[in-house]
């Protein structure tokens, strides 16, 4: 589900790049779309981060960062400073971002309920040391 639900995300963008001059209604619709995919995404992600038994609050470290950090430069930094550090700091937000995409599709949830609920897989946490 993760796939097609990004794939929605990035459409918008790519047909607002390539059709710059689209009528209202289309456009309107596109965004329909993207707020809709934006909305099962972070669902999707919250979900999962609570299978592993962490807060949806690390979803802004995946949402925000990307969006913030770029801007906080550019708009607080001096052009010599910002032509510097974009580029390093862009990278590093990329990095970030994408291990946070590697924990939630491939790290294995809590076995065993945990505070958000019970293990969608059924297992039972094992007690080794008691």
């Amino acid at each position: 589900m993760a796939i097609p639900v990004n794939l929605a995300l990035a459409f918008p963008f790519w047909v607002y790049a390539r059709f710059p001059q689209l009528p209202g209604a289309l456009s309107t619709s596109i965004l329909v779309v993207w707020v809709v995919a934006f909305v099962l995404n972070y669902a999707l992600a919250a979900r999962r981060l609570h299978d592993l038994g962490r807060s949806a609050w690390w979803l802004l470290v995946l949402y925000v960062l990307p969006l913030a950090v770029p801007l906080i430069i550019y708009n607080l930094l001096s052009p010599s400073w910002r032509d510097t550090l974009f580029g390093w700091v862009s990278v590093a937000t990329f990095v970030i971002v994408l291990g946070g995409l590697v924990v939630l599709g491939f790290v294995a949830g809590n076995a065993g309920p945990n505070r958000y609920g019970a293990d969608p897989k059924g297992r039972m946490a094992l007690d080794v040391f008691d």
